[in-house]
């Protein structure tokens, strides 16, 4: 009878040491499988930085690039022209922005009351200051983000280069040719199936020792 209980106790034992065997053995294969997917991504934001360098270079020696936002071998060229200026657009403009968003266009004269009469401004200094404008919820502020800038100064937009579905039907007062000035780049890189982006807002001067100046530099993919 004991060398029964002993050997019971022996099985209980080996049993509870492959459960736990087993357990560490599946942590250890889900840490190696992050570990590659960290690995990949780390080389995929490598690679999606270099891209996006590449593209501004790119920008400055071919200036007949198409600026209107289609993708070319994982990089899209946006001539900020052709986008809406949260800083200048005009009131009609805006109120086409918000139709073309799906949006009332009431909310225009929200993003008018936030950037301050012209006397008195209070500029967006980023598209994503848009957030702090009574009425733009995180879907609609992710519907306008595509088609906004703050760096192109216009009080209409380009529509050679605008994005086609807000150029459409745009009032008369809107369109205008671009300065070809601020351009926003767009880059993607994907390694081992992960994908990683960098878009990148540019000034383009094409002078002095470094002819172009990067106003923001994010980790965020178009729309």
């Amino acid at each position: 009878m004991k060398r029964g209980f002993a050997l019971l106790s022996v099985l209980w034992c080996v049993g509870l040491l492959a459960a736990v065997a087993a357990v560490l053995l599946r942590a250890v294969h889900a840490d190696l499988a992050q570990a590659r997917t960290d690995l990949a991504l780390a080389r995929a934001e490598a690679a999606a930085d270099g891209e996006a360098r590449l593209a501004i270079l790119k920008a400055l020696d071919q200036p007949l690039l198409p600026w209107d936002g289609r993708e070319r071998g994982g990089v899209i060229y946006q001539d900020e022209g052709g986008l809406v200026d949260l800083n200048s657009a005009s009131p009609a403009l805006l109120g086409a922005l918000m139709m073309r968003a799906g949006a009332a266009p009431e909310k225009a004269a929200a993003i008018l009351a936030a950037r301050g009469p012209e006397t008195a401004p209070k500029p967006f200094y980023s598209t994503l200051d848009l957030a702090r404008v009574p009425g733009i919820d995180t879907g609609l502020l992710r519907r306008l983000l595509p088609w906004v800038t703050v760096d192109s100064g216009q009080p209409g937009i380009d529509p050679k280069t605008a994005p086609p579905a807000l150029a459409a039907d745009l009032p008369a007062p809107a369109a205008m040719d671009s300065r070809h000035a601020a351009v926003r780049i767009s880059a993607q890189a994907a390694i081992d199936g992960v994908v990683a982006w960098r878009t990148a807002d540019v000034r383009l001067t094409r002078q002095g020792v470094l002819p172009y100046r990067i106003l923001t530099w994010t980790t965020e993919g178009p729309g």
